[in-house]
């Protein structure tokens, strides 16, 4: 069998940052004379940065994720972890109250979704637990893992956070929340570096000045990291969910209009 190389093939497609090939991508590589592999459901890259390479170094970061779902080209509710920016209640005032309405809906939507398919939420708030709680985490029966930092704190620098990011030790960090511009591109810049797969959230994820939005969405795509909305993830979880009655779940709380706790 030809050895994979990083000369072999270019760089894989935005958002795929783990040094991981799909069985699709190998086998549109046959014109290159490069054989498809034969025993596994994905090829590993030669590349230093992988996080198979980082787990033989003994990062403490995503040390044990191997699991067919890192094939998927699909976010996968098994690899992922949702990273949610609370506002303040500043922040909440400065927005129309459509906009305010509609941000908290696809905050309710996606936790509620994240629940369902077992995927850890933790939230990040500058100080303002009345403002989070009011927003949207306030809803009966929903698990997040909350954690208070400073006005001017960097979520990426908050140690208790991290930590359980490394506990986590789930390879896709699925971000949202207040501001897009500035929160939202700090903390997936920092986790694009520590070799994260990134999404962003768009719709969940509103900017504090409208010139900004393109412009942000443009250096975080140029980073690797990948723009979705919030009926896209919930309907990819929905796909890579085995449990019938979890899809089932998810695919009802695509189709509603109304969303748990929606006043």
């Amino acid at each position: 069998m030809a050895a994979l190389t990083n000369s072999a093939r270019p760089l894989p497609p935005v958002g795929r940052r783990f040094g991981i090939v799909s069985r699709g991508a190998a086998s549109s590589t046959r014109n290159k004379s490069i054989e498809e592999p034969e025993e596994h459901s994905f090829a590993v890259r030669e590349d230093p940065s992988s996080i198979f390479a980082i787990k033989e170094r003994g990062n403490p970061i995503m040390t044990q994720y191997s699991s067919p779902a890192s094939a998927s080209p699909l976010i996968h509710p098994t690899a992922c972890t949702l990273f949610l920016l609370a506002p303040t209640a500043q922040d909440l005032t400065s927005m129309s109250r459509r906009a305010r309405t509609n941000v908290r809906r696809n905050f309710v939507r996606i936790i509620t979704a994240a629940n369902v398919v077992g995927v850890p939420p933790l939230i990040y708030s500058r100080c303002d637990y009345a403002a989070k709680h009011g927003f949207a985490t306030h809803v009966t029966g929903l698990a997040l893992r909350e954690f208070p930092g400073g006005v001017r704190g960097l979520p990426w620098q908050h140690a208790p956070l991290t930590g359980a990011l490394s506990e986590n030790d789930r390879p896709v960090l699925v971000v949202a929340g207040f501001w897009l511009e500035h929160e939202v591109v700090a903390t997936a810049l920092h986790a694009l570096a520590d070799s994260y797969d990134v999404y962003f959230v768009l719709d969940a994820s509103p900017a504090k000045m409208q010139a900004a939005v393109r412009l942000s969405q443009d250096r975080l795509i140029q980073a690797g990291a990948t723009p979705v909305v919030v009926s896209q993830v919930i309907h990819e979880w929905s796909l890579g969910t085995t449990d019938a009655a979890k899809a089932a779940a998810l695919n009802a709380l695509l189709l509603s209009r109304s969303t748990p706790g929606e006043d």
